[in-house]
């Protein structure tokens, strides 16, 4: 992805990053979707800026696209999380 230097904002972590954004793009009662099961802040972060959340399934090539609910104004995906377990 190319980008100029001003189209580019650095927060202090991605908690942060929603938070901004949600303000930003979203008006208390839009709708987000968000992955289920996922993280569980995303969807307190929007929820508490007015934002009705939804979950929307995955499969194990991730969100299920397909299934984002007619008038979503933002979806909000986490990357996996990997884990290697030390034998």
């Amino acid at each position: 992805m190319r980008a100029d230097a001003e189209e580019i904002l650095a927060t202090s972590g991605s908690q942060q990053a929603i938070d901004l954004l949600a303000r930003v793009l979203l008006e208390p009662g839009q709708m987000v979707a968000v992955e289920d099961p996922g993280p569980c802040w995303p969807r307190r972060a929007f929820a508490s800026l007015g934002a009705r959340v939804v979950g929307v399934p995955v499969d194990t090539d991730g969100l299920v696209v397909q299934a984002i609910p007619p008038g979503v104004r933002l979806v909000c995906v986490c990357p996996p999380l990997l884990v290697q377990i030390q034998q």
